[in-house]
């Protein structure tokens, strides 16, 4: 039959109670053995966040409900593998798929290998593998590095004893043997060095090892270009960067703007840029206040401006003055400033204009232009023309007529000076022995003599006729030659040039010793040409006047040894030349 619990407080029930209240699912109620046998809340709370991918395959567990098992399905990748460590070593290895050879994060350099499969548990006493080739790759094994006949990894060495590597050759910390001597590497390893750089600036790569993941990298063109330009704030037609951007220019370029500004006006200078040369130019305060005012013309204690300069008056005050005047007479008004209420009065005009006995009243022509006179009681009104003061220059003979008018005693008629009227070029020495003239103002006295010429007879010598800088009063007659003169003992040779006998000589043997004189002469087609003569060319050994003469394009030169003379003469005429030299001596009377 059934059983009856009656729970009666303090009846010791919770006595034969095991579980707290803590082991009592929140939520629920029950006695507990900590609750002095009343009825109270349990405190247990299920606050796991496993799923079944985080629990071991086979494994359960409850997560927030108590009420649900959960089994896991995290694989086991030690029992999955089916790969062993050897034959006789039946030690699991899991395979991974890269293998790594790095610096820690701690400082120690460690061989790594990956593991890139799904997640699953490792147990204790776990391999984790990859094939022997990647850990050769990853520490940088190659034949090349292992002495021939040894092998690791699977590969086999290559290396010889006539390595040249040195310790900077190898990175550091690492060893090799070279030579058959273990050599450990003093190589920096840069690691990935990285830099920045702006623009203009260089960064130099430190020397050692880089593996590759070092970047150099150029700042942003905006990091470096920073500003606040606008194309407004830039010179039209110029370009800027701005924040990375190229800005192209707006503002308008004035150049030198000039402007020149009265008192109180005002210029407005133009947006745009302005080179620094341009000019607002207040005008000179003279410049605003021409006037003909002088300190006398501006009434006393006043001031005023006048052509830039402040002036003081000075011109006395003299209020109202009054005074009589008779006709005839002159009342002087006082020099000064007069309010227009001062009054000087005349006698009456008719009886003060009459005319003195004799006299005659003064008509229009005898009255200055722009004046006025009485006479008689009469207003005359004046036409004598005012001729101020007339000036005039005058030349020596001329006349000047004075004109009919008023002078007012300034103007001069002006004689001008000699020199302006006997300008020439003329020395003393251009004008005749004993005559006078007048250049630029001076009296020249002449210094060219006079000769009067004569008569002259030719002898056997040169005769000379000094006439040179006189003036000749007469004639110079040469008499005519006597026949008892002549040239005798003369002798002569030819010869003939053209393009195709260019050169040719004449030589004369028999030449009169007393030979002073010669002829040579050249003829082409018609016409004899006198080339040169001369009665004293024995002086020397060349013949004067002939050496290297040239005529016809023709050079000619001699040679004089004793009575023979040689002639030589080159053409590059294209003309046939014939030549004729010849000499003689010219003696007395017969």
């Amino acid at each position: 039959m059934g059983e009856l619990l009656i729970n009666v407080h303090g009846s010791g029930v919770s006595d034969d109670i095991t579980a707290v209240r803590n082991d009592v699912l929140k939520g629920k109620t029950a006695v507990t053995s900590d609750s002095d046998d009343e009825i109270v809340e349990g405190t247990l709370e299920l606050t796991g966040n496993a799923a079944p991918g985080n629990v071991e395959t086979g494994k359960t567990f409850y997560s927030t409900n108590a009420h649900t098992r959960q089994t896991g399905a995290l694989r086991n990748v030690t029992n999955d593998t089916s790969v062993k460590h050897g034959t006789n070593n039946t030690t699991p290895v899991v395979r991974g798929d890269a293998a790594y050879v790095s610096v820690n994060t701690d400082g120690i350099a460690r061989a790594e290998i990956r593991f890139n499969e799904s997640r699953g548990v490792i147990e204790p006493n776990t391999l984790i593998g990859v094939p022997q080739n990647a850990m050769a790759a990853a520490g940088g094994l190659s034949q090349g590095k292992l002495l021939k006949g040894q092998s690791a990894f699977g590969i086999t060495g290559t290396a010889t004893d006539d390595a040249t590597s040195r310790a900077g050759d190898i990175l550091s910390g690492k060893t090799a043997y070279i030579n058959g001597s273990k050599v450990t590497g003093s190589m920096p390893n840069q690691g990935a060095a990285s830099a920045t750089l702006t623009a203009g600036n260089s960064y130099t790569i430190p020397a050692g090892y880089h593996n590759g993941r070092g970047k150099v990298t150029a700042n942003s063109l905006a990091s470096q270009t920073g500003g606040t330009c606008a194309a407004g704030d830039i010179l039209s037609g110029k370009t800027a960067w701005v924040n990375g951007n190229k800005v192209t220019g707006t503002m308008t370029n004035q150049g030198a703007k000039n402007a020149s500004l009265n008192c109180g006006n005002t210029y407005t200078i133009p947006a745009g840029y302005h080179s620094g040369s341009g000019k607002v130019t207040a005008n000179s305060l003279a410049s605003q206040t021409e006037a003909t005012s002088g300190a006398g013309d501006i009434l006393s204690g006043k001031t005023a401006w006048a052509n830039g300069t402040k002036l003081t008056g000075n011109m006395t005050n003299r209020g109202a003055v009054t005074g009589s005047v008779n006709c005839g007479n002159t009342y002087t008004i006082p020099a000064g400033y007069h309010n227009g209420s001062g009054k000087v009065t005349g006698n009456s005009l008719a009886s003060q204009t009459g005319v003195q006995s004799g006299k005659t009243a003064a008509g229009a022509p005898q009255v200055l232009t722009g004046y006025e006179a009485w006479g008689n009681g009469s207003r005359v009104t004046g036409t004598m023309a005012n001729q101020g003061a007339k000036t005039a220059g005058l030349n020596c003979g001329d006349s000047y007529t004075i004109p009919a008018g008023y002078h007012n005693g300034s103007g001069k008629i002006t004689a001008n000076s000699l020199s302006g009227q006997t300008s020439g070029t003329a020395t003393a020495a251009n004008i005749l022995n004993g005559k006078t003239a007048w250049v630029g103002g001076t009296k020249l006295t002449g210094t060219i003599a006079s000769s009067s010429g004569g008569t002259y007879t030719p002898g056997s010598s040169s005769q000379t006729i000094n006439c040179g800088g006189k003036y000749m009063t007469g004639n110079i007659t040469i008499n005519a030659v006597p026949s008892s003169y002549c040239i005798r003992k003369t002798t002569s040779a030819t010869a003939t040039l053209s393009h195709n006998n260019p050169s040719a000589s004449i030589t004369i043997t028999n030449a009169p010793t007393e030979a002073n004189t010669y002829y040579i002469i050249i003829t082409q087609g018609v016409g004899n040409h006198l080339l040169a003569a001369s009665n004293s060319w024995k002086a020397s050994t060349n013949v004067d006047g002939i050496h290297s003469v040239g005529i016809y394009n023709t050079t000619i030169t001699a040679s004089w040894s004793g009575t023979t003379i040689t002639i030589n003469f080159t053409t590059t005429s294209t003309k046939v030349l014939n030549v004729t030299f010849g000499v003689g001596a010219v003696f007395g009377k017969h």
